[in-house]
């Protein structure tokens, strides 16, 4: 008992000792036989033999632990009790990091850690991983973003703040506070962009990040959206009309004013669209049955095709004995009570005279669609949508009857199709209102949805709520898809879908999936994490084939068999999972190997007494050197035995080392401010701060610095738009150059209520005006709503001065415009032509106008190229054989020649069959150059035609001495110069001449 005392004094001495080992050196000296006791490792206070644990026969006191002791076999070496004293769980481990871990937090194997994001917490407990996303340190064993709290939902830590962006809020937007917002129709976007609100009057919701009305797109200016709808009326459109729920300004195809219903004219009874009515040369339109032809009502056979004119000019059925007529002709009377049939007077329509049907008094003997009947009966009009023939005088469809509600009649068949159910389906062929058994519109074929998967049927299909029908593995509930036991019972479910249970994800009965350990599983079984057929095997082993072994991966330490031990004994000495070995007598096991510490057996390390610890931040040295503590405020590790902040030196004065950069922050610059990395003092007018913020400027505009803040006067520091004069913050030219001031405060000039520039007084637009370039103008949309300005005077629409709503004028180009239509320059109905084409005929062309440098293919002008050739706006033409475009025309390439033979390029006419001479000035082969080349030479030497022998072909005299023949000659003859008389062979120019004189041959005689 007294022996089992004193080791318990021993244990709490060492205890205690390590607890006051494990605080940074302040100075003091430290005791020689205590000094560096082991501070990483205090689990080496458990070590058998060392006469500080129970049962342990040595004495009383501290003792060398690097020499075994005989334990007397109170102790177990293998994890067991030793005959139940004590027992190496590593518990004891747990506690000793407890204690001599102060300024750090202890990790599942029992080792201090500093304090970063990856282990995170203080005072001996347990260490936690940060969240990426959300933290980017460790403070004061708390996760934080900078120098703040971790970042919340929506947000994500960037550079040390909280950001709202595209990653952290991908499916709304951010607020001006920078909070992710749910799109909705005053917070609006998607994919982290800005949220922007939406106008009330154009829209009442946000779908897919962009402005809606209802279910579709937001209303178009003019209109406005209510009830999910946008809608056109008369106070949204006082001066036109609506169509498809937009305002159109008057014209003859939209027709209308005061917000009604847009009209198409109808260009028989009228020819334009004046006051919101159509009208004719200005004046109400005709009525139905005439025509409007050069300003004047008339009816004729295009007003009345199929009646007659009366004497008033008034169009008539033409069908009865008073009035028959067709083809617009004038109204006849039948005599004698005659019948009018098809405008044409005959008999009177009965039985006895008519075996088909009667239209007033005129038979049709031969039934049809538009005339079905028998007998004499009255003619019907059979709907060609349900029948397509009249049979034994009934409509029909086929040979059967005419089709019913719901159908139309297709090929001689009744069919459920689109235009005969378009609020439906189509059960074969008929038409059935959409349901959840029956879902489909439009004439779609019926579907049967899965009511497990979706709650109601639209006209998208089957839905769920709001959305899409669930994914297979989901079940609707609430309007909502997600995965549960139901949908999902073989499996797990992860991000709402249902996954096949594996190691990653690992569960079932619809359960959350859990990732197993990849190094203690190896497969996932009935919804458990499993190695082979066993349990998970224990953390400090790996499952490799179904086996669970001790290994490098999962043994820090040494491995016993399949037991994995701290590797720190000289009984079981060993690391990163290699056989434990026994050291040497006189060694001790230091990081997992047998040795002393000193600079042989420790060269890459530093020692504490006989342990050589690796380096860092807590021991750092090398060399065997003796281990000293880095600062943690100015380091983070150590590197060739030197105390190091990432990969630089320890960081100096007023700096921290955080994440592995040194850094200027509050807690080292508490009195200054920060200029980047560098702590100021904080009191100078171009550096002003203090607790560690960010240096700021202070300028005539904002005041001087005073005890760390910029202030103007007394006061604070002047607002944005303001400038400090004379100890006061006032608005003016300086602090406000581009708007103008109200109330001392910088406006931005541009609102009809506060309109101005250069930091002048705001002014107040009178009346209807509005502030158009920060200048109050008369002219706006408001007093010029059909029209544009010119400044302040209001234009109405033209080709010079095309706009609306009171926008800028611009000028229509006259080449590709030939109209200004509601504000826009336009060709035709269409748009303006674009580059390349011209305005012709209300049509856009390309022509030698708007293509003068190219040619025109498929009416767009091309660039003049080997493929397009052509210019001056000409139809581009393909060039072939080797040659290519050259100023719009397609030649051959310079050195090469054309052969008409071969319709192609050649390097020399000699290539050319029948053409031997080539001409320079069309680059084409020729067989004669007199005629091919406008009467010059040919020279034999180079095949060129020339325009003189002399000089321009060697040793060829002049021309005229062969003019037979059409090439240079080196002297004459009767064989050369066939025709042209006797040759003279004195003559210097040694040519041709008709005859011989004296004269033409000096010196010689005329033969």
């Amino acid at each position: 008992m007294r022996r089992a005392s004193a080791r318990c004094l021993v244990l709490v001495s060492l205890l205690v000792s390590a607890c006051t080992e494990s605080v940074p050196d302040d100075g003091g000296t430290a005791d020689s036989a205590g000094a560096g006791a082991d501070q990483a490792k205090p689990r080496d206070l458990t070590q058998r033999g060392d006469g500080a644990l129970p049962g342990d026969d040595g004495p009383a006191v501290e003792q060398d632990l690097t020499t075994p002791v005989d334990d007397g076999g109170m102790v177990s070496d293998d994890g067991g009790d030793g005959g139940g004293m004590v027992s190496d769980d590593g518990g004891s481990d747990m506690n000793a990091c407890a204690l001599a871990c102060a300024n750090g937090c202890c990790d599942n194997n029992g080792t201090c850690q500093v304090p970063s994001v990856m282990a995170c917490g203080t005072a001996g407990g347990a260490c936690m991983a940060c969240d990426a996303n959300s933290a980017d340190n460790c403070g004061n064993g708390t996760c934080q973003c900078g120098m703040g709290a971790v970042c919340g939902i929506g947000t994500r830590c960037a550079n040390g703040a909280c950001v709202c962006d595209a990653m952290s809020c991908p499916n709304g937007c951010c607020d001006a506070k920078g909070v992710c917002q749910m799109p909705a129709a005053m917070t609006c976007g998607t994919g982290g962009a800005a949220c922007a609100v939406c106008d009330p009057a154009l829209g009442d919701g946000c779908t897919n990040g962009a402005c809606s009305c209802g279910n579709g797109a937001a209303c178009a200016m003019g209109g406005k959206c209510a009830n999910g709808a946008c809608a056109c009326d008369a106070n949204t459109c006082p001066n036109g009309c609506c169509a498809n729920g937009a305002c159109t300004m008057p014209a003859f195809a939209t027709c209308g004013t005061g917000g009604g219903a847009c009209a198409a004219c109808d260009m028989v009874t009228a020819d334009g669209c004046s006051a919101g009515k159509c009208t004719c040369a200005g004046k109400a339109a005709c009525a139905l049955g005439q025509q409007c032809v050069n300003g004047a009502c008339a009816c004729n056979k295009v007003s009345c095709p199929n009646g007659c004119c009366d004497a008033m000019g008034v169009c008539q059925a033409g069908n009865t004995a008073m009035v028959c007529g067709a083809g617009g002709a004038a109204c006849a009377a039948c005599a004698n009570m005659g019948m009018c049939t098809n405008g044409v007077c005959l008999g009177a329509c009965n039985p006895n005279n008519c075996m088909g049907c009667c239209a007033g008094n005129t038979c049709n003997m031969m039934p049809t669609l538009m005339n079905c009947g028998t007998g004499a009966a009255a003619c019907v009009a059979c709907s060609a949508n349900v029948a397509d023939s009249c049979l034994a005088g009934k409509c029909a469809c086929g040979m059967g009857a005419a089709c019913g509600a719901g159908q139309r009649c297709v090929a001689g068949a009744c069919v459920c199709n689109a235009a005969s159910c378009p609020m439906g389906c189509c059960a074969g062929a008929t038409c059935t209102m959409s349901s959840l058994m029956t879902c489909g519109t439009n004439g779609v074929a019926c579907a049967a949805c899965d009511a497990t998967r979706s709650t109601v049927c639209t006209a998208q299909g089957c839905r769920c709520g709001n959305g899409a029908q669930c994914a297979v593995g989901q079940r609707c509930s609430n309007n909502q898809c997600v995965c549960n036991a139901q949908s999902c019972p073989n499996g797990c479910c992860r991000n709402n879908a249902c996954a096949v249970p594996s190691v990653g994800d690992c569960g079932m009965g619809g359960g959350a999936c859990t990732t197993c350990n990849g190094i203690a599983n190896d497969s996932c079984v009935a919804g458990a994490c499993r190695c082979g057929n066993g349990p998970s095997c224990a953390l400090t082993q790996q499952c490799l084939g179904g086996q669970c072994v001790c290994s490098a991966l999962s043994c820090n330490g040494c491995c016993n068999g399949t037991t994995c031990l701290p590797g720190n004994t000289t009984q079981s000495c060993g690391a990163a999972g290699n056989m434990c070995a026994i050291c040497p007598m006189g060694q001790g096991c230091f990081n997992g190997a047998c040795a002393g510490c000193n600079a042989q057996t420790c060269a890459n390390g530093c020692c504490t007494g006989n342990t050589c610890n690796m380096p860092s931040v807590n021991n750092c040295g090398t060399a065997g050197g003796a281990c000293v503590a880095c600062n943690v405020n100015t380091a983070n590790g150590c590197a060739m035995g030197q105390c190091r902040c990432g990969n630089g030196a320890a960081c100096g004065a007023g700096q921290r080392c955080v994440n592995n950069q040194c850094v200027c922050n509050a807690a080292s610059c508490p009195m200054g401010c920060c200029a980047g990395n560098t702590c100021q003092a904080g009191n100078t007018a171009m550096a002003c701060g203090t607790g560690g913020a960010a240096c700021a400027a202070c300028s005539a505009l904002n005041g001087l610095c005073t005890a760390g803040v910029c202030r103007c006067g007394n006061g604070a520091a002047c607002l944005a738009g303001q400038a400090c004069v004379s100890g006061a913050c006032v608005c003016n030219a300086a602090s406000c150059p581009m708007g103008c001031c109200a109330n001392n405060v910088c406006q931005p000039g541009t609102a009809s209520g506060a309109c101005g520039t250069g930091g002048a007084a705001c002014a107040v637009c009178a009346g209807n005006g509005a502030c158009v370039n920060r200048i109050c103008s008369t002219c706006n949309a408001i007093t010029c709503p059909t029209g544009c300005c010119n400044g302040s005077t209001c234009a109405m629409p033209s080709l010079q001065s095309c706009g609306t709503l009171g926008a800028a004028c611009v000028a229509c180009s006259a080449l590709t415009a030939n109209a200004c239509v509601n504000g826009a320059c336009r060709c035709g109905n269409g748009a303006a032509c674009g580059v390349g084409q011209a305005c012709v005929n209300n049509a856009c062309v390309c022509n030698a106008a708007s293509c003068p440098n190219g040619c025109c293919a498929n009416n767009a002008c091309q660039v003049p190229s080997t493929m397009a050739c052509g210019t001056g706006g000409a139809a581009c033409a393909a060039c072939a054989n080797g040659r290519t475009c050259q100023a719009g025309v397609c030649g051959c390439p310079l050195g090469t020649f054309l052969c008409a033979a071969s319709n192609s390029c050649v390097a020399s006419c000699a290539m050319c069959a029948n053409a031997t001479f080539a001409c320079n000035s069309g680059r084409t082969c020729v067989a004669a150059c007199q005629a091919g080349c406008g009467g010059t030479w040919g020279c034999p030497t180079s095949s060129l035609c020339v325009a003189t022998c002399r000089g321009v072909c060697p040793n060829q005299n002049n021309s005229s001495e062969c003019q037979a023949l059409g090439r240079c000659t080196a002297g004459c003859s009767n064989n050369a110069c066939m025709g042209a008389g006797n040759r003279c062979n004195a003559n210097v120019d040694n040519i041709c001449v008709n005859g011989c004189s004296n004269i033409t041959c000096p010196g010689a005689q005329c033969m």
